[in-house]
C-alpha cells in the first residue's frame, strides 16, 4: 500500500489522480487511464525524450515538454489532447515517417494482404514489413493520424543482415534507440550501439560486424522492444522459452539451468523434486525432448540441461512431500517400469492404498534392461526404496491374467507396457549379453530408437559390430557421440525405409542408399498381451482422452498407449492418469500453488565469444566393459555449461509497452441490443482479450446473441459491411499473418486458407 505522505496529487484534462513522488508526468497520465502515444519510451527502460511523441501542455511551463522525462510535481495541470498538442504530434510523426516506409500504414487496402504481390503497384522496397500485423510503430501512426504532405519516403537501399536468430533491417530503423538502451543497460552486453556519419545516424555493431563476433547473447530483448521491425525474429515469436514447451514431466528447464548459472544448485533442484516421482532416474535416461527445442544448437549445440539435471539431483537428497490423509481407496497398479513406479508415488502422496503387481521377479520393468554404463542399477533401487516408503507394496511374481483377479480394488492402473515381441528383442540382447552368454552373431544391425542403441553399445562391449538404423533427432546427442565413439556405426533412417533381404550367411540391410552386411537383424517390434481382453489397436492399448480404457474403472498409462517410446513422455502419462483416477475417485486431482516468481534479473553482462562456447563434455572414468563410465559434471562444469544458455525467457519478461486503446464490448444482453441487424462482421473475444472467432454475417445481433451463453466468449466488436464475406477473409488474413493459425472458432475453415 503506498505511503499517503509521498504521494502527490495531479490533475489530467480535468481529472485528478493520486501518484507516488518520483512519478514522471506520463507515469501520472498512465495512472489515470489515458494514452499518450510513445516510440522511445519503454516500461523496461529509462526515459530518453528522443520521439517526442509525448509531449503535452503544463499550466505555467512554456512550450511543449515530452511527458517522459519532466517530473510530476503535485498540483500540475496537465492536458495531453488539446488541438496544437495533436497538430504538433502529426509534425513530429511526419519527420520520423520521411525516414520509415509508411505506404502500407495508408495503403485502403492494408488488412488482410498477402504481403506477397500490391494491387495498387507500390514498389516492392516500400511496401508492408513481414510484422505489419503486430507492428508498434503503425498502431501510434494510425492513432495519431498523418500529416497532409507529409514527404514520400525515398529508400535508402541499406542492405538487411541476415544473424542466426534475427533480421536486422536499417530500412525501417526509426533510430528511437530502445534496442541500444536494453542492450547496455539492461542486459549488459553492450552490443548494439548508435553509429554517427555525418548527419545521420543508424544503430549498428561495431565496425557493423555479426552479432556473434560481438559477444551477443542471442536473448531477443533488443528484438522485443523494437517498434518497427527493424530488428525481428526469423521465425515467430514463441510464448515460452522452447525448452520449457518441450519437457512432457512439467519441468521449466530455463528456470533450473538460470539457477545453476548462478550457482543456486539446491534451488535448480528442489524446481526438479517437486514435480518428479523417479527424478534421478530421469536425469540418466531421459532422451531430453527440451535438447533438441534447444535454440542455443542454432549456434553450436544445444545446452546439456540432462547433464545439469543429474549433477543437481546427484547432489541433493530429496525430501518426500507430505501425504494425504487416507482416502480409504485401494488402487492396483499392473506393471512396475517408469509409469508403474510414478504412478504408485503419485497415488500414495493422495492418500491410496496402492499395490503394484509385477510378473518378474524383480521390481523395476524396463529400467531392469537398462545397461549399468547409463544407468546404475543402485540408482533405481534408492527410487524404487523411496516410493516403498510411502506405503506402497510390491507383490513381484504375480502375472494378471485377468482382470476379474483384481476386483477388491476400486480402480486398476495398466502400465503393463508393449512387452510381447515377434522375435528376439533388444532387452533380450541386454539380458543375454550382461549374463555372459555366448551370442551366435559377429555383425548384428538394429533398426529402432533408445533400447536399440542401448543394445548397440552393450553389444560392441563384447566385441560384436553393430549397426544402428535409427532417427537421430529422438536419440540424445551426448549418447549418440559416445556410441560412435565406442565403435556403434549409425545410419539415418526409420524402420519404414529399410529394405532388408535374406541372403547366404546372412541379410543385406539397404537404408537411404547404404548396403550393409550382417548376420542378424533385430528391430524393436513390440505390442500389448492382448490376454486381457481390452480393446488393442496397432499393438496399443486404446483409451478415451482421461486414459480410461473402454472396461469401466480400469485406466492405462506408459508405452503400452504411446506410439513411441520414451521415458518422459511415458511417466507424464502416468501422472496424467493419476489425475484422473482421482477424479474417477471423488478427488480434485492435483492443486500446485503458484510458484513465487522473484524479480527478473535481466543483467546478463559480456561474454566475449558466447556464440562459440562448447557444450562441456561429461567427464569419463577409466572404468569399461558394463561399468559406469559417466561421471557427471561438477560444479565447475555445471556452471560453466549453464552459461551457454541464451535466456530465451528474458525477454518474456519485458513489460509490454502502452499500445493504443482498442474498443471491447461485454457479452452481455444489454450490449449486443445496441448491435444493428444488417450486414457485418463480428469478432468475439474469451476473457484475456484473445480473438478467438472472426465471422461474417447477414445479422449481427443474431449471430452475437448465439454466443450469449458459451463460456469462453466474453466481449465481441463488430463492424458494419455489405461486404461482409471479404472483410471476413481480409481479417482472418491478418489474423493469420499474426498467429500463424486460425482463431480457436474458425479452425473448420483452416483448410480454405
Amino acid at each position: 500500500m503506498a505511503d499517503m505522505t509521498k504521494m502527490i496529487t495531479l490533475k489530467i484534462n480535468g481529472s485528478e489522480v493520486e501518484v507516488e513522488k518520483g512519478s514522471t508526468v506520463l507515469d501520472a497520465i498512465r495512472a489515470a487511464g489515458i494514452y499518450v502515444p510513445t516510440l522511445c519510451y519503454h516500461p523496461n527502460l529509462i526515459p530518453h525524450g528522443a520521439c517526442r511523441l509525448c509531449i503535452v501542455e503544463i499550466d505555467g511551463i512554456k512550450g511543449f515538454p515530452t511527458s517522459c522525462t519532466t517530473p510530476a510535481e503535485d498540483g500540475m495541470v496537465v492536458y495531453t489532447d488539446t488541438e496544437r498538442v495533436k497538430e504538433l504530434r502529426k509534425e513530429i510523426l511526419s519527420l520520423i515517417l520521411e525516414q520509415h516506409p509508411h505506404e502500407c500504414i495508408i495503403c485502403p487496402q492494408r488488412e488482410g494482404c498477402s504481403r506477397t504481390q500490391c494491387s495498387s503497384n507500390v514498389p516492392e522496397d516500400e511496401r508492408c514489413c513481414p510484422v505489419f500485423d503486430v507492428c508498434e510503430f503503425r498502431k501510434a501512426v494510425e492513432y495519431v493520424g498523418i500529416e497532409e504532405g507529409t514527404p514520400k519516403y525515398v529508400p535508402r537501399k541499406i542492405p538487411q543482415i541476415e544473424e542466426p536468430f534475427f533480421i536486422r533491417d536499417p530500412e525501417l530503423c526509426i533510430v528511437c534507440g530502445r534496442c541500444v538502451r536494453v542492450c547496455q543497460d539492461v542486459i549488459g552486453a553492450s552490443v548494439l550501439e548508435f553509429v554517427y556519419k555525418s548527419s545521420d545516424i543508424t544503430v549498428s555493431t561495431a565496425y557493423n560486424l555479426p552479432l556473434a563476433e560481438v559477444g551477443c547473447r542471442f536473448d531477443g530483448c533488443c528484438v522485443e522492444v523494437c517498434p518497427t521491425g527493424a530488428l525481428r525474429d526469423k521465425t515467430r515469436r514463441w510464448d515460452a522459452p522452447p525448452c520449457n514447451v518441450a519437457c512432457p514431466l512439467g519441468y521449466t528447464p530455463s528456470k533450473m539451468v538460470n539457477l545453476t548459472s548462478k550457482k543456486k544448485f539446491e534451488e535448480g533442484a528442489r524446481l526438479i523434486l517437486e514435480k518428479a516421482a523417479l527424478s534421478k532416474v530421469v536425469s540418466y535416461i531421459c532422451q531430453a525432448p527440451c535438447e533438441r527445442d534447444c535454440r542455443r544448437g542454432v549456434l553450436n549445440e544445444p545446452i546439456s540441461i540432462r547433464s545439469i539435471e543429474r549433477f543437481l539431483l546427484d547432489r541433493h537428497k530429496a525430501e518426500l512431500p507430505m501425504k494425504m490423509p487416507d482416502k480409504g481407496k485401494k488402487v492396483a497398479v499392473v506393471g512396475s517400469g517408469p509409469a508403474g513406479l510414478s504412478a504408485a508415488y503419485w497415488l500414495a502422496l493422495l492418500g491410496y492404498a496402492v499395490t503394484i503387481f509385477e510378473a518378474g521377479s524383480e521390481i523395476g520393468g524396463g529400467l531392469r534392461f537398462i545397461p549399468e554404463f547409463k544407468l546404475p542399477q543402485s540408482i533405481v533401487k534408492e527410487e524404487i526404496e523411496k516410493i516403498a516408503s510411502l506405503g506402497v507394496e510390491f507383490k513381484t511374481n504375480t502375472q494378471i491374467s485377468k482382470l476379474d483377479d483384481l476386483k477388491e480394488y476400486d480402480v486398476i492402473l495398466l502400465t503393463i507396457g508393449r512387452q510381447k515381441s515377434e522375435d528376439l528383442d533388444v532387452r533380450s540382447i541386454i539380458s543375454e549379453a550382461i549374463s555372459g552368454k555366448e551370442l551366435e552373431f559377429k555383425k548384428v544391425a538394429l533398426i529402432g530408437g533408445v533400447m536399440s542403441l542401448d543394445a548397440a553399445r552393450t553389444l560392441v562391449r563384447l566385441g560384436i559390430d553393430a549397426v544402428l538404423i535409427s532417427n537421430r533427432s529422438n536419440l540424445h546427442l551426448d549418447e549418440l557421440k559416445e556410441a560412435e565413439s565406442e565403435g556403434v556405426k549409425i545410419y539415418e533412417g526409420d524402420a519404414k525405409d529399410v529394405k532388408i533381404n535374406e541372403v547366404e550367411g546372412g541379410y543385406e540391410v539397404i537404408v537411404n542408399g547404404n548396403m550393409i552386411r550382417v548376420d542378424k537383424v533385430i528391430s524393436e517390434r513390440f505390442s500389448v498381451d492382448e490376454e486381457l481382453g481390452l480393446r488393442i489397436k496397432d499393438g496399443l492399448l486404446v483409451t478415451k482422452q482421461n486414459l480410461e480404457t473402454y472396461q469401466r474403472g480400469v485406466f492405462a498409462a506408459g508405452s503400452a498407449v504411446l506410439d513411441e517410446f520414451s521415458v518422459a513422455r511415458s511417466i507424464a502419462t502416468a501422472r496424467r492418469a493419476v489425475e484422473e483416477i482421482d477424479k474417477y475417485l471423488g478427488g480434485n486431482g492435483f492443486t500446485e500453488a503458484q510458484p513465487y516468481e522473484e524479480e527478473p534479473d535481466f543483467w546478463l553482462g559480456r561474454t566475449e565469444n558466447f556464440a562459440e562456447l562448447g557444450r562441456i563434455k561429461m567427464p569419463l572414468s577409466k572404468k569399461g566393459g558394463f561399468e559406469l563410465v559417466e561421471l557427471g559434471y561438477g560444479e565447475k562444469e555445471a556452471s560453466a555449461e549453464a552459461i551457454r544458455c541464451l535466456r530465451c525467457d528474458l525477454r518474456l519478461k519485458l513489460e509490454s509497452p502502452p499500445l493504443p486503446p482498442e474498443e471491447f464490448m461485454e457479452l452481455t444482453e444489454k450490449n449486443i441490443a445496441t448491435v444493428p441487424e444488417v450486414e457485418g462482421v463480428v469478432r468475439l473475444f474469451d476473457e484475456e482479450k484473445n480473438i478467438i472467432f472472426i465471422k461474417g454475417t447477414e445479422d449481427m445481433k443474431s449471430l452475437l446473441e448465439e454466443y450469449l451463453q458459451d463460456p469462453e466468449a466474453k466481449y465481441f466488436t463488430y463492424e458494419e459491411d455489405k461486404m461482409f464475406t471479404k472483410r471476413e477473409s481480409e481479417l482472418i488474413q491478418e489474423f493469420l499473418q499474426k498467429h500463424g493459425r486460425m482463431p480457436k472458432y474458425n479452425d473448420e475453415l483452416e483448410d480454405l486458407f
